[in-house]
């Protein structure tokens, strides 16, 4: 499978103007509502000679305001939660562990993926682009701090065939055994990649070392027993 570029950072889009807003100055609106609600409360209940009538066109014409601005909040709610907040959109959360064992003085890699469907909706799995890459990190002499740099062994294919979607909810556990061949390294990175049919992708990555073989020495005797 070819190496891929990099993902860009996702921009997050701006809010528009209007709900910005209408934000802003929620509790002054809300103020004045109240005020004029109040008013007409003590207009309705003075003794003062009113004409009714009037008052009732008055009161009516309120109402028809606080109905507009209701509608308006309410659609603005709409937008913001469905549409700017994405309640419906496709969104997975990846997470990736692994654990380093020695079985007759050969080490592997024991790997566990999860991938867990947040939203909404159904997600497809486009399989073919969903992939589990492995990297390892090789000591140095530098004597100075700096970043050790990795480099890629290999790439599987993440999912089974049987793993074609995911529903709202849904949590799907994947695990793969893999042999470490001699000498053994610094650490590896397990780095997953799960690509959806609708173009979006998700990652997740995590480092293992080799002070995580301490207590994952398997002797012979004991495996056998196991075995």
């Amino acid at each position: 499978m070819p190496d891929r570029e990099p993902h860009e950072p996702k921009e997050i889009e701006p809010t528009p103007a209007p709900l910005q807003w209408l934000r802003e100055y929620s509790l002054p609106i809300i103020g004045l509502l109240l005020v004029v609600m109040t008013g007409c409360l003590i207009a309705h209940y003075s003794s003062i000679k009113i004409d009714w009538a009037q008052t009732h066109e008055f009161t009516g014409s309120i109402q028809d305001i606080v109905q507009t601005l209701a509608i308006i909040a309410g659609g603005g709610w709409a937008y913001f939660k469905f549409i700017k907040g994405r309640t419906f959109r496709e969104s997975l959360v990846p997470a990736v562990s692994g654990r380093l064992v020695s079985i007759k003085s050969v080490v592997h890699l024991i790997v566990t993926v999860q991938i867990k469907n947040v939203g909404l909706s159904k997600v497809d799995f486009d399989r073919k682009g969903s992939s589990l890459i492995l990297f390892e990190y090789a000591s140095t002499d530098e004597k100075e701090i700096h970043t050790v740099a990795d480099k890629r062994l290999t790439t599987f294919d993440l999912l089974l065939d049987s793993d074609r979607y995911i529903e709202p909810n849904e949590v799907v556990e994947l695990q793969r055994f893999v042999s470490i061949p001699a000498p053994l390294k610094l650490a590896y990175r397990m780095e997953v990649e799960v690509f959806s049919k609708s173009g979006l992708v998700w990652d997740a990555s995590c480092i293992v070392d080799q002070s995580a073989m301490r207590d994952n020495v398997i002797p012979s005797k004991e495996l056998s027993e196991v075995l």
